[in-house]
């Protein structure tokens, strides 16, 4: 009996070491995985990481946004942004288009169409660089409460065009119901994913 008594003991405490250690492994790589991403807002160096950021955030995390908005300034060697771009890959009922114009090194003049079917959404302003390949423009909604939430369009220059990711739901954004800006834009003809 004793014996079985001090195996069963080992044995739960074997299996408390493990979750201990499973729970602590965890708890350091979620706090790993804040520290790179704080590190990367942090830190000076760009080389198109912030944009990686954007890329990869929720979009409901307005905070990182909001952050790296915060980081604006000029860009000499910025990514040509001008032009107007299509959103792609998409079905023709969600199309968009942007048009991008007055460059310079601090970031550029933006007008945009929307669509959501039926619906449609529009939105004009000067999106600031935050590194050579991102500029953020941060939404100013004259009707909006104190309390309401800041918005954000983030534009990224990639080697495919460039990538739209916003913050906040299509009313926050002045847009009509489930229209959206988010998505893939090319310079040139669409591809639409209904087209025959």
């Amino acid at each position: 009996n004793v014996s079985q008594t001090t195996d069963q003991n080992e044995n739960e405490t074997e299996n408390e070491v493990e979750n201990v250690s499973e729970t602590e492994l965890e708890s350091d790589t979620e706090t790993v995985g804040e520290s790179a991403t704080e590190q990367n807002l942090s830190s000076g160096e760009s080389d198109g990481e912030l944009a990686a950021i954007i890329l990869e955030s929720d979009c409901s995390d307005t905070d990182t946004f909001k952050d790296l908005y915060q980081r604006k300034g000029a860009q000499a060697d910025a990514l040509d942004f001008n032009g107007e771009w299509n959103r792609t890959n998409v079905v023709t009922g969600i199309a968009g288009s942007v048009w991008i114009s007055n460059q310079d090194e601090e970031g550029f003049d933006f007008s945009g169409e929307f669509y959501y079917y039926s619906h449609s959404g529009e939105i004009e302003g000067r999106a600031y660089f935050v590194e050579e390949d991102l500029a953020i423009y941060q939404y100013e909604d004259e009707y909006a409460d104190e309390e309401a939430e800041e918005e954000f369009i983030a534009f990224v220059r990639t080697d495919e065009g460039m990538e739209i990711r916003t913050t906040g739901s299509s009313w926050e954004l002045g847009f009509g119901m489930n229209v959206f800006a988010d998505g893939g834009y090319t310079l040139g003809e669409p591809e639409y994913t209904n087209a025959n």
